[in-house]
């Protein structure tokens, strides 16, 4: 399989964000138009030769399988949108790797930064993006994962600059357990938004990578360990998944 892109074209009304304050019944409302405007385009896209990952809705991967998705890598593209917001997803074969994580940190040589860890409960401080509840509930998990997280970054050395990386690896309690990554996005911001409080990390890193840890987290947990990376002189993402 080669790899190919895809865009999306997304209207300001309806992109959200992981920090996006609206309702459920609103959340509900946007995602619906996006999931629907989205299995379009990934319909074209098969029709115009793409194949292999092209979308669960469009029943090409299964949902939250570990094997198809291997990392999410989210960057700002230079430019303005003339259409809100655009989007360009790739899809890149990079094959099985155990250690994800340890891989990025392998593809560039010379790379240094800092890690800092939390352990979640599952039930009462995890946030999926697939939740639903809004409001206090919502509110109260992200008010524990951030008190765990300023503890946990308080006493790391600072990572700052315009060159900085994150890579965000979720532990599950079981290595079959189905997850996709990118649902711990909230958890993610979250963590790394204590670190950017605290003046460790940069309010806008480079690139934040979402990927998952070989390691295992305890029964009825999730863990999220982050690494802050200064990428070596050069470094250009998309080149290096490619290479």
């Amino acid at each position: 399989m080669t790899g190919y892109a895809v865009e999306f074209r997304i209207p300001t009304e309806h992109f959200m964000s992981s920090l996006t304050k609206v309702s459920s019944t609103t959340r509900a409302r946007h995602r619906a138009w996006i999931r629907r405007y989205a299995r379009g385009v990934w319909r074209a896209a098969i029709e115009a030769g793409a194949y292999g990952d092209a979308g669960t809705d469009e029943k090409l991967w299964p949902d939250d399988d570990n094997s198809h998705c291997r990392a999410t890598v989210f960057m700002e593209a230079p430019g303005l949108s003339a259409y809100g917001v655009t989007m360009w997803v790739y899809i890149i074969p990079v094959g099985r790797i155990p250690d994800m994580p340890a891989w990025f940190v392998s593809m560039m040589p010379g790379a240094k930064g800092t890690l800092a860890s939390i352990e979640l409960d599952s039930e009462t401080e995890w946030l999926n993006s697939n939740q639903r509840d809004e409001g206090p509930e919502r509110d109260e998990k992200l008010a524990r994962i951030m008190a765990k997280g300023y503890d946990s970054w308080k006493d790391r050395p600072a990572v700052l600059g315009d060159d900085v990386m994150l890579v965000a690896a979720c532990l599950c309690s079981h290595p079959d357990l189905p997850m996709d990554s990118s649902n711990s996005a909230e958890d993610t911001l979250a963590f790394a938004a204590c670190g950017a409080t605290l003046g460790k990390l940069p309010q806008k890193p480079a690139a934040a990578v979402s990927t998952l840890s070989p390691k295992l987290s305890r029964p009825k947990h999730h863990g999220l360990e982050v690494m802050a990376l200064h990428m070596p002189t050069g470094i250009y993402l998309p080149t290096l998944l490619t290479a």
